[in-house]
């Protein structure tokens, strides 16, 4: 990619925006390669520019303007990265696509901030908010169990989706830190320093069977956040009840005189956020205590859980 002549919003929104160290709101060129920064990721992609720092509000409408300060303050993060590798794996555009699945599963909480991203646990990508959780395989054989961050996650799906990019290929290190390389363009960042759960252990181990489509669930989101409203509830909150062929919302839910037939024979109640957020797939069910499992067929190793909600 030339950012000469491309803007480039992925370089762009990495930016440092506070203003305490005025060299890192900037973009720096060295060598053909442009950076910027957040202090904790760097985005550096190819360019014809000369080397300097440039003004980052140039960048965002396709002009380049020397900033004319001295780039000896702008950290080099090449220099923090001498740990040993922990394994790398290589992402095409339907593996990126898995682990953008996956991430619809990150936590935003920022007292389990362990949670405030994906794991790479060996040949599993992994990622729970303690609602819901996701896996899905990426064939690669990752040690120590990494966990990249949430913003780590969005820079490299918008980057190669910038650049066009067939394949991602991405490193972990020991010493906490990653490299991302996309069509020439790298990404460089710090991996969160934290123990992720033993996710395994939440798999349940459920006798029902039958099929999920979530297509079903997003048709009827839109009706469910208004019922919620109605019988004053959080839309984000609201919980469907699946019982008796029927799918349901509140006890009031009946006053409203409308509701959905469902094939699924289960008896539970769900966050409908969240179920429209899992995946279609073949789906094991206990009672209305255990969490639901989905095994989906979009991605390999595709699976979901979701746990219940008290409405009984």
């Amino acid at each position: 990619m030339d950012i000469k002549t491309t803007k480039s919003k992925t370089l762009v929104s990495n930016i440092y925006k506070r203003n305490t160290i005025p060299v890192l709101d900037r973009v720096l060129v060295k060598d053909g390669m442009a950076t910027s920064t957040d202090m904790d990721h760097y985005v550096t992609v190819p360019t014809h520019l000369d080397n300097g720092v440039y003004f980052n509000e140039g960048f965002k409408v396709g002009l380049f303007i020397e900033a004319g300060e001295d780039s000896g303050d702008f950290p080099n993060i090449e220099e923090n990265i001498k740990g040993e590798s922990l394994g790398s794996v290589s992402l095409d555009a339907g593996k990126l696509q898995a682990l953008s699945w996956v991430g619809r599963a990150q936590s935003t909480e920022e007292t389990r901030y362990y949670l405030n991203g994906i794991c790479f646990d060996h040949d599993k990508a992994v990622a729970t908010n303690g609602h819901f959780l996701h896996v899905v395989d990426v064939n690669a054989a990752i040690e120590g169990r990494p966990i990249l961050p949430r913003k780590a996650v969005s820079l490299i799906t918008s980057l190669a989706k910038e650049l066009r990019a067939n394949a991602v290929t991405l490193e972990f290190f020991d010493c906490n830190h990653y490299i991302a390389h996309i069509a020439g363009a790298r990404i460089y960042g710090r991996t969160i320093d934290g123990k992720f759960p033993q996710w395994e252990r939440v798999i349940p181990e459920n006798d029902g069977r039958c099929e999920i489509d979530i297509g079903d669930f997003i048709k009827i989101r839109p009706h469910v956040h208004v019922i919620a409203k109605i019988n004053g509830q959080k839309p984000k909150k609201a919980a469907v009840i699946i019982e008796g062929g029927k799918i349901t919302v509140s006890g009031d839910f009946h006053k409203t005189g409308v509701d959905w037939d469902t094939t699924i024979p289960l008896k539970a109640g769900f966050n409908i956020n969240y179920l429209c957020e899992i995946c279609s797939g073949d789906a094991e069910y206990g009672d209305s205590s255990s969490p639901l499992l989905v095994r989906g067929k979009d991605y390999m190793g595709q699976i979901a859980v979701l746990m219940p909600v008290r409405v009984f």
